[in-house]
């Protein structure tokens, strides 16, 4: 499913695995890693079943306040997520699309940001979509040029 809000791709691996593999993506770019919630840990603990499904949280403050600054209702969109399901043994990756934002927010001063972060999402789900583990073939191809931070640029 894809929207012009809202981008889903299904993943190889686990959700714990493609977790991981996120994390380690963004790691890799020195992007910070706010939170992670496990929707399923939480229903389980309330008595409910839930597929597995997380949210990982993350951005760069710098980035963000720079956009919350300009208009700061930008911040219910900051930092970035992507949310990582099981959909009855398929994994499923899905964010909001942020260049919406500039339709959105009034970030005339920061026009290019949202789409630079919204190219970043799109690098990331395509990692997640492309490798199964990281290797040491897999993590070169990630860590060469044209994987930076497009958000620190």
């Amino acid at each position: 499913m894809q929207t012009d809000h809202l981008v889903t791709r299904t993943v190889p691996g686990t959700v714990a695995e493609a977790a991981e593999r996120l994390i380690g993506s963004l790691t890799r770019r020195g992007i910070v890693v706010f939170a992670i919630i496990d929707h399923a840990a939480n229903a389980r603990s309330v008595g409910l079943d839930l597929q597995d499904e997380v949210v990982v949280i993350f951005g760069d403050p710098q980035v963000g306040t720079s956009l919350m600054l300009e208009d700061p209702a930008a911040g219910i969109d900051l930092p970035l997520r992507m949310a990582l399901w099981d959909d009855h043994g398929t994994t499923k990756a899905a964010y909001r699309n942020p260049a919406v934002m500039a339709e959105q927010f009034n970030l005339s001063g920061h026009s290019g940001v949202p789409q630079k972060l919204a190219g970043l999402l799109a690098q990331l789900a395509e990692e997640l979509g492309q490798r199964l583990s990281l290797n040491t073939r897999d993590s070169s191809r990630s860590a060469g040029a044209g994987h930076d931070n497009p958000a620190r640029s």
